[in-house]
């Protein structure tokens, strides 16, 4: 659901700036190429993620990224993403209510079990709708 959330973004936004482009609104075509530039991330920060007792992987277009949950320090959480944070190094993820897939309850029921089990707890901030993935890249 977060990739179509980034195409639908990504392509009505490219058409408004070249609508308005063409029709010479250069100031409006700007402020269009903005919300393009919003959306771009999006399309490289989503896709599928896999969880298990052990950790954490999202492969998305950018990459495969990693995270063990015993490395884990806290989990912040925006109004669109939540960041697992271990020292310096960081994995963004979309939040819960935006994963889909037939394994969705599991995979929820899991994941809570483990911040359970772990006693991490997810707090709200600000920034962790603005981080990108930060030394938890690994090789495909």
């Amino acid at each position: 659901m977060f990739q179509s959330v980034g195409w639908f973004g990504f392509v009505f936004f490219l058409a408004m700036a070249l609508g308005a482009g063409f029709s010479g609104e250069t100031g409006v075509a700007v402020g269009f190429l903005f919300f393009v530039l919003i959306s771009f991330p999006i399309l490289l920060l989503s896709g599928p993620i896999s969880i298990s007792a052990s950790g954490m992987d999202v492969l998305t277009r950018s990459g495969r990224y990693s995270m063990k949950w015993n490395e884990v320090d806290r989990i912040e959480t925006g109004a669109s993403m939540m960041v697992l944070f271990a020292d310096r190094r960081r994995l963004c993820i979309p939040l819960c209510k935006f994963w889909s897939g037939v394994d969705r309850e599991p995979t929820l029921l899991l994941f809570q079990r483990i911040l359970d089990e772990l006693q991490i707890e997810m707090k709200p901030s600000i920034r962790a709708d603005y981080l990108f993935p930060k030394g938890t890249r690994v090789p495909l």
